[in-house]
């Protein structure tokens, strides 16, 4: 027999059949049953079930707020880290907007946290990412210091006598200020040189001091003073 005819209907919108069906965004994400029905030259009609999948293959648009550059000792409001941006995202059948956070500081407050905001739509998401730099913001991120001075003196060569501890007040440590979110540790290193092979005799020291900032000490690119 010549088939006359088809028609399709989706039947969780039943509103009779037609030579096609159209799906809008409201279907995406979901499946809809459909009826197929053929008919031939004697009108005797045939119908089989068939289930749609609707899918929104194109992935929403996302764009993130700018890295920021925090004071160290700022309190942070961890409910509230909208007041640093928040992102804006697009899609043609629509999108949802979420955020979640990871905060890695140390107890001096220096860290970071980094916001991952994602975009969804039926089917697909995308994602990007905002980092809030906490960092000591004060006049300077180096530490302030005054080395000691150069000191000389006739009683005795023994190096153990020159230990910075045993030194009068500005030949002894360096004087070092820093700003807030700082804790500051001295080193020193000395070279002792003997004159004339005499181990008795003059001796010259170099020290050699190191300022390090214990609380930067993780943080990519800081050096010691």
């Amino acid at each position: 027999n010549t088939t006359r005819g088809f028609f399709v209907m989706e039947t969780s919108n039943p509103c009779g059949f037609s030579d096609e069906v159209h799906f809008c965004c409201a279907d995406a994400g979901g499946e809809h049953m459909l009826v197929l029905r053929a008919i031939d030259n004697f009108g005797r009609i045939n119908e089989c079930t068939v289930t749609v999948e609707v899918q929104d293959k194109i992935s929403p648009n996302i764009s993130c707020p700018d890295n920021v550059t925090v004071d160290c000792d700022t309190p942070i409001d961890l409910m509230n880290l909208d007041i640093y941006g928040t992102a804006t995202a697009s899609d043609v059948c629509g999108v949802t907007v979420s955020s979640i956070f990871d905060e890695d500081t140390n107890d001096c407050g220096i860290g970071q946290i980094t916001r991952t905001f994602s975009a969804t739509d039926a089917n697909t998401a995308s994602t990007c990412e905002q980092v809030i730099f906490l960092r000591s913001l004060t006049s300077s991120a180096s530490p302030g210091i005054v080395w000691p001075l150069n000191y000389e003196t006739d009683m005795g060569c023994d190096s153990g006598t020159l230990d910075p501890d045993l030194l009068p007040e500005g030949f002894d440590y360096p004087d070092v200020t820093g700003a807030p979110c700082t804790d500051f540790l001295i080193t020193f290193k000395d070279q002792s040189f003997v004159f004339s092979g005499n181990p008795d005799g003059c001796r010259k020291i170099l020290r050699t001091w190191t300022v390090t900032d214990g609380c930067m000490e993780d943080v990519v690119g800081y050096m010691p003073e």
